[in-house]
């Protein structure tokens, strides 16, 4: 079976209905489940675990611009649920998987570095019992 491999710079994201792809130099959903002891004792000595409760983030490294800061600032500053979506292959398949929720934007962090271009971190987390869903794997 042949699979195919992905190149970065691909990906679309939209922050509340806004195509903000170019504003971003990585852009990553993250899902992980806590680890949890299922308890007791196991006859084998091996330890049992069970998956617990599952966090789920959007994280990347943004161009710090005018044009980002409009849209995200006002949104983190008032602590504003919006709906952001993440398509990692997106800007040339629209049909391929998108990854999408309800989301709370946790980190702005504008900074300079005198001859670098001026990027920072962002990181979003899932609002709701909902999370953060993944559809159309095609």
């Amino acid at each position: 079976m042949a699979y195919t491999k992905r190149m970065g710079s691909h990906g679309k994201v939209t922050i509340d209905g806004t195509d903000v792809s170019n504003s971003f130099s990585e852009f990553r959903f993250n899902s992980s489940h806590a680890q949890v002891p299922a308890g007791g004792f196991s006859v084998s000595g091996v330890a049992e675990q069970l998956a617990g409760e599952t966090a789920q983030t959007f994280t990347g490294t943004a161009f710090v611009t005018e044009e980002l800061g409009a849209i995200v600032y006002p949104l983190h500053k008032n602590r504003t649920v919006c709906i952001i979506a993440f398509q990692p292959y997106g800007l040339i398949d629209s049909t391929r998987e998108i990854y999408t929720g309800n989301c709370l934007i946790l980190r702005w962090e504008p900074g300079d570095t005198f001859g670098s271009v001026s990027t920072m971190q962002f990181e979003a987390v899932a609002a709701d019992a909902t999370g953060i869903t993944a559809a159309d794997f095609t």
